[in-house]
């Protein structure tokens, strides 16, 4: 009887690694949609994209359905915190990853002000928030929303055309025909 016990507890605890590491999320390969969209909302929000591609791997391993307790998707955000930053959907819409990014970034954009370019102090905030850090250092006014408008530099508008030629004007040209043998005939 112990012995079939031990063997029990031995098989269920050997099912339960074998799925935990099929479901770990540092096997999931991020396909370049990921890339693309984390690299848009690095640039208007204002942080680096290295630093976002760090968070991405370290709160979800690059799974956009990553459910953990109450954090959602690619950055393992909370509904609330998500909230803070605009959001007004369900929480399961925090699992398509262009709304989790919009929402999250602004959000880590926040710890990486607080930080004050920290990249190591920024991942602490976003894990652990920075409302009292950022209440301490009097920005809370200064915080970004996922509204926020884009810190990325307007492009650069296309240059003007170069006018097009004008046709000669007819009323000159007859002027200029006139004008030479009166030159001409005056010249001694």
């Amino acid at each position: 009887m112990f012995r079939s016990a031990c063997l029990a507890l031995v098989a269920a605890f050997w099912c339960a690694c074998a799925s935990a590491a099929g479901h770990h999320p540092a096997q999931r390969p991020h396909p370049k949609a990921i890339d693309d969209l984390i690299a848009h909302y690095a640039h208007v929000h204002g942080v680096p994209e290295r630093l976002v591609r760090r968070v991405v791997e370290r709160e979800s391993g690059f799974n956009p359905h990553l459910i953990h307790r109450r954090f959602y998707g690619l950055m393992q955000i909370t509904p609330q915190s998500a909230r803070t930053m605009g959001y007004r959907g369900p929480a399961s819409g925090l699992l398509d990853p262009q709304v989790n990014l919009a929402y999250g970034v602004p959000y880590l954009a926040n710890a990486y002000k607080i930080s004050g370019g920290n990249e190591e102090r920024a991942i602490r905030l976003y894990a652990s928030g920075y409302y009292y850090a950022a209440k301490r250092k009097h920005l809370l006014g200064s915080l970004r929303t996922a509204d926020s408008p884009s810190l990325e530099p307007p492009p650069a508008p296309p240059p003007a055309p170069a006018p097009a030629p004008q046709p000669p004007n007819p009323v000159q040209q007859l002027l200029r025909v006139l004008a030479a043998p009166i030159a001409a005939v005056a010249r001694p």
